[in-house]
């Protein structure tokens, strides 16, 4: 396999179709994000978790690391988080992006315990529910 850096914006687009689910991590039995949380701030939560599990997977993969770069790569998607207000993905898109974000953060044999693999079924579940209506 190989991994690869989504563009900041995917992130951004499917942790706003995530706007208003709570998604909890049943590997750790936790919630991913602290029980009362704007709603706002949990879009951003959400996009940075998942980009950070992107860069993870990547690092791990090609056994590199730039810790400014990936920290400014987490940054501009909380930034971006916070202002976009985007066309809104319809379900079958959100399923879609969701699944090609696991595929590129996949790598690390932790994968499955990440707050990132649950957020990422947390989308498609919520996308095939819409799809199957």
């Amino acid at each position: 396999m190989s991994a690869y850096l989504k563009d900041e914006i995917d992130f951004v687009r499917l942790a706003k179709f995530m706007q208003g689910w709570i998604a909890y991590n049943i590997y750790h039995k936790k919630r991913i994000l602290p029980e009362r949380v704007d709603p706002d701030k949990a879009v951003e939560r959400y996009a940075a978790i998942m980009a950070q599990a992107n860069i993870d997977s990547v690092n791990y993969r090609y056994d590199e690391s730039e810790p400014d770069a990936e920290e400014e790569f987490v940054q501009r998607v909380e930034a971006m988080a916070a202002v976009h207000n985007g066309m809104p993905l319809s379900n079958a898109e959100a399923w879609q992006l969701a699944s090609s974000i696991e595929y590129q953060s996949c790598e690390r044999p932790d994968w499955i315990e990440s707050d990132a693999y649950w957020i990422l079924q947390y989308a498609k579940d919520k996308a095939a529910m819409g799809m199957a209506r």
